[in-house]
């Protein structure tokens, strides 16, 4: 078992969204609330909505009268966070998720009251959502109590609400423990169908979507649930399938009608991959999207059927997960003379999967030809640099930035991975001016959200070698090719480029601060005391600017960020010695992570509110970063009061994995399982820290640990099927897929 008691030093690389499960004891989380004063511009400070469900982990019936408790300050309280699921098992609670704030411009609402109206810009709104987690606890008679973090599935910042991932409650009877399972559903597309699937313009079309679910009941308050089917058509139409009917087993279908749509000039041929969809209580189990496409097709006459039933059996052997058929009735298709971009485009992406790139090239070469399409011709370059041509990624697709000289003269479906496909392409054949000149083009187009930071560090890297042939002791240059070495989270090499930079720039406060703060990413775990002291004063002086004669902090977040992650480190040392200093390290940790994120929202453009005004609306952070510094500082508030907060510390260790620090978080996950031995979601993150480092055995065995004491970690087999394939055990693998699979597909009768 990969827990409390493995010593071992971990490296560890990122990870997605944690879960702990944890056993409820009486007194857990009942301390009173956390002295901090809550600080809007950084802090979780109003109430909005907190739904999920919660389901039999057995049968995957809705489980009605269950209570939960969502964890608010470190503490599960009273009130509205405090709440019970319906008939559905579908459950409403309220807990501070962000910031939402309305106003009125006195001025205007006085002078539309003498204007008889409403002036816009009267009112205006905004709303900033910041969890993308929560800590909940479950309890149900009968079976297995849930405590622990469950991640948002669906965040709604417009009407200040976040979807929780659903929790499967174990029935005390049976083994395993109760725990939430990402992209898991109650419901499942059984079937969709249209008929006729292929049809001329204007004839009648019904469609018949069945759907696997619980009844959808009632909720709180005795009113049924909203149960509706719809189809949402390619040309933006979208029919509703207004009759329903119970056809046992839980299944339930939609019909409606609607006629097909006329063709556009241009085509001669509209596809449309019909999905379903449904307005209840039950989320769908997100495996079920893809194979649940329907191609329906329309023909201007009866000489082009042919072909379409053609491409109908080949887009059904794709569906059914038969690639190599699919590619072969494709590729047939795309050669055709009447072939058209969606057989390149299908022909192309299914010759991908079969690990076939130059055939891939050659479809989507096609497709980009019969269409200069920004989406194609990101489909195309990728596929060229994918086979190693740069080349002809330069020659035949930055013809799309002809006569392009101002950002604004960019074609509008041009995607920002078209630019980063080519900016790289001229990265690879050396023409680093050319590959500035796209990355500048990408960044005055799109938001900083949208430009790939990646490919930003790789440009400043390539800028900074080409300076260093010339002269090798270019203190600048030396650091400009350590910064972006680190921005690539190549830490390895970024901690060598580093040492040669402070060599040739000794004292230099920048320099001092990012070693260590990307030693930290390395397995060998802390700097020497001196060498962090060293860089945390360094990174103090750099988070300071003189206005006017005035020390004023810097608004820029990454020096906060690192700041803050240099001053957990030193936390962590003080904790290591049983130092009396802890509690004031957390609190200087803390106050660097409150200027970061002061510093790392992201702000859209303002939406339409009303016919008088506007709403702001953000969701999260500008990068992952500050969204890992919401996560840390959110911990240490609690672990400041309550340091054996098991919770806490699984929440500070997912978060330190999150932010690639190794020996810290490995030290946070042991101290988790030290309070709570049987924990389950310490030793899954433990378990992948391991395979990180190629520790297989280890890895192994901790994964063969979660999933016998949680048969329904989905995670966690998926990531055992592949480290057992990778150890050629295939026969494990594949069992371990199918276990996984099984979870999400339909079980009857529910």
């Amino acid at each position: 078992m990969l827990c409390q008691h493995r010593h071992s030093a971990l490296a560890v690389g990122l990870v997605g969204l944690s879960v702990l499960t944890l056993p409820v004891s009486p007194t857990y989380g009942q301390r009173p609330a956390l002295p901090h004063q809550k600080d809007a511009d950084v802090d979780p400070v109003s109430r909005g909505k907190v739904t999920g469900g919660i389901y039999d982990s057995v049968t995957y019936k809705p489980i009605a009268g269950a209570t939960v408790s969502i964890r608010v300050d470190g503490i599960f309280e009273s009130g509205k966070t405090v709440t019970t699921t319906d008939e559905a098992g579908f459950y409403k609670g309220e807990a501070e998720i962000g910031r939402t704030v309305k106003r009125t411009n006195a001025f205007l609402a006085v002078a539309g009251v003498a204007a008889g109206g409403v002036l816009p810009g009267t009112f205006s709104a905004t709303s900033r959502t910041d969890v993308d987690q929560l800590i909940l606890r479950v309890t149900a008679p009968g079976y297995k109590p849930f405590v622990g973090i469950v991640p948002c599935r669906r965040i709604y910042p417009a009407i200040f609400e976040v979807e929780m991932e659903s929790v499967l409650l174990t029935p005390q009877s049976q083994p395993g423990a109760s725990i939430v399972v990402p992209g898991w559903g109650a419901a499942r597309f059984v079937e969709l169908r249209v008929e006729p699937p292929i049809a001329l313009p204007g004839q009648e079309v019904e469609v018949t979507m069945r759907i696997a679910c619980p009844p959808p009941g009632k909720d709180q308050s005795g009113k049924e649930h909203p149960f509706k089917g719809f189809v949402d058509l390619e040309v933006g139409k979208q029919v509703e399938l207004k009759q329903r009917t119970l056809e046992g087993d839980g299944i339930y279908a939609f019909r409606g009608k609607f006629k097909a749509p006329k063709l556009p000039r241009e085509s001669v041929l509209l596809i449309n991959q019909v999905s379903g969809s449904a307005i209840f209580p039950f989320s769908f189990s997100m495996s079920d999207h893809i194979t649940n496409d329907f191609l329906f097709q329309v023909i201007l006459n009866e000489g082009m059927r042919k072909e379409a039933t053609q491409r109908a059996e080949a887009y059904r052997l794709y569906a059914d997960g038969d690639t190599a058929g699919a590619a072969a009735r494709f590729a047939a298709l795309s050669r055709s003379a009447s072939g058209l971009t969606f057989d390149h485009v299908m022909a192309g992406r299914l010759h991908n999967d079969l690990r076939q790139p130059a055939a891939a090239v050659d479809f989507f070469r096609s497709a980009f030809i019969k269409d200069k399409n920004g989406i194609f011709a990101t489909y195309y370059s990728r596929a060229l640099l994918d086979s190693d041509q740069p080349q002809r990624v330069t020659n035949e697709c930055s013809t799309l930035l002809a006569g392009v000289k101002k950002p604004d003269e960019l074609p509008r479906t041009l995607p920002s991975d078209f630019l980063v496909n080519l900016g790289t392409a001229y990265l690879r054949l050396g023409q680093i001016d050319k590959a500035r000149e796209t990355l500048d083009l990408l960044k005055k187009h799109w938001a900083p959200s949208q430009v790939d930071s990646i490919f930003d560090a790789a440009v400043r890297t390539a800028e900074a070698d080409s300076r260093l042939k010339d002269s090798p002791q270019d203190a600048p240059a030396l650091a400009e090719r350590a910064r972006g070495l680190r921005d690539q989270a190549q830490w390895a090499k970024a901690a060598q480029a580093y040492e040669a930079a402070q060599l040739a720039a000794p004292g230099d406060p920048v320099l001092l601060r990012d070693l260590a703060y990307t030693r930290l990413h390395l397995a060998s775990g802390l700097p020497n005391k001196e060498e962090l002291e060293r860089a945390i004063t360094a990174a103090e002086s750099l988070t300071i600017t003189k206005d006017g004669g005035k020390d004023t902090p810097v608004k820029d977040f990454l020096p906060w960020h690192i700041l803050g992650i240099l001053r957990y480190a030193r936390a962590e040392q003080l904790r290591s010695q049983g130092s009396s200093e802890l509690l004031k390290a957390y609190d200087d940790a803390h106050e660097a992570f409150d200027g970061a994120l002061r510093n790392g929202r992201l702000a859209p453009p303002k939406r339409p509110w009303n016919a008088a005004g506007f709403h702001v609306v953000m969701a999260g952070f500008g990068s992952p970063d500050a969204a890992v510094d919401f996560d840390l500082r959110q911990s240490l508030l609690i672990l400041r009061e309550r340091p054996d907060d098991a919770l806490a510390l699984t929440e500070l260790g997912k978060g330190l994995l999150d932010a690639g620090l190794p020996s810290a978080a490995d030290a946070a996950l042991a101290l988790a399982l030290r309070v709570v031995p049987d924990a389950i979601e310490p030793c899954y993150l433990r378990a992948v820290i391991a395979g990180v480092r190629q520790l297989w055995d280890e890895a192994i065995s901790g994964l063969r640990d979660v999933v016998e004491r949680a048969p329904n970690h989905s995670r966690a087999r998926l990531l055992l099927a592949e480290y057992l394939e990778k150890n050629g055990d295939k026969e494990g693998a594949k069992a371990q897929r199918t276990a996984h699979s099984q979870l999400f597909r339909y079980k009857a009768p529910l």
